[in-house]
């Protein structure tokens, strides 16, 4: 059997749950196996660890994407974007989170290298949201839609930076990204080691809407004080929901959608700009490398449990 790659994260959600570490080894080892590209076989082989020679994997497969442009012998599929990042990224020696996000940046400035993520204006926006409060023990950054991690380690390394700040008596802010991706989870990880921010990041592999009882279970009410959507603008007003049911939003939580023109999120922009619940602004920024082209990101400050029979439906 083969399944797809969405398919494949769903796996591994279940193994995490299960608490089995082995379960995701073993999917990491099919991974591993069966990879079309061999920059990705060293991230896989780094995330399975020194359990590689123990496992034995099922006798199922994950499909690649190994799609090329019409009438070129050139690959156009996101995995093979992936490799070329984990080879520039190996290639630039980075050690730590100023050297991994700069390989990144560069990287998407190559021919056919660029990548969908939220740099320049988009990233001064975030960091500037997380500076606006301090945090309280126990809260959370989470992101929804990690990608490769790029902005994951931005968050990350903020709160390290914040925490140093405090004289070395602070713990930095957790971080929980969630990628429903199986290789952008592995790749994400790798680069979180890259940034030396594993003690206070993870990528949790899944979908937003599934992981968002984890985040309840093991984290508790009130935790998020940062919640950066990037996953799909058609879902940020359910996930929004469910965030606000399970009543996970600090007082003044930030939370900040990207690519709400382009794909576009028209019903989280009309939800938390008619809510009272929400403090809403709206910004118009210039895409990462394409300046150009237009985008809206949302930041709203989270004032009180909302009205769902009203507001959301």
């Amino acid at each position: 059997m083969t399944f797809d790659a969405a398919s494949f994260g769903l796996l591994m959600m279940d193994a995490a749950y299960s608490k089995t570490n082995t379960a995701e080894m073993s999917l990491l080892t099919i991974m591993q196996r069966c990879s079309a590209f061999e920059e990705l076989i060293d991230v896989f082989s780094w995330c399975i660890g020194r359990a590689v020679e123990q496992q034995e994997a099922p006798n199922f497969m994950m499909r690649f994407d190994t799609r090329m442009c019409p009438g070129t012998c050139f690959l156009r599929g996101t995995h093979a974007k992936l490799s070329l990042l984990v080879s520039d990224v190996q290639s630039s020696g980075a050690c730590d989170a100023a050297a991994a996000l700069e390989a990144v940046r560069v990287h998407s400035y190559g021919p056919g290298q660029w990548l969908k993520i939220a740099g320049g204006g988009k990233a001064n926006l975030i960091m500037k949201s997380l500076q606006s409060r301090s945090g309280r023990l126990g809260e959370i950054a989470l992101e929804l839609g990690v990608f490769v991690g790029y902005t994951t380690m931005r968050i990350g390394q903020q709160a390290v930076e914040a925490a140093t700040a405090k004289g070395g008596s602070g713990t930095p802010l957790a971080v929980v990204g969630l990628e429903v991706e199986p290789v952008h989870v592995c790749v994400a990880r790798w680069m979180i080691d890259i940034a030396r921010l594993s003690g206070s990041v993870e990528i949790w592999a899944g979908m937003a809407q599934d992981l968002i009882l984890r985040i309840a279970d093991e984290c508790g009410e009130r935790t998020v004080q940062l919640c950066f959507m990037d996953h799909r603008g058609t879902r940020f007003h359910d996930d929004l929901d469910r965030l606000d049911k399970k009543s996970l939003f600090s007082p003044m939580a930030q939370i900040i959608a990207d690519n709400v023109l382009k794909p576009a999120a028209p019903v989280f922009l009309w939800v938390v700009s008619t809510n009272p619940s929400y403090l809403t602004q709206r910004w118009a920024l210039g895409e990462f490398v394409q300046y150009y082209v237009e985008d809206w990101m949302v930041v709203s400050s989270y004032l009180e449990p909302c009205g769902h029979s009203s507001s959301m439906h």
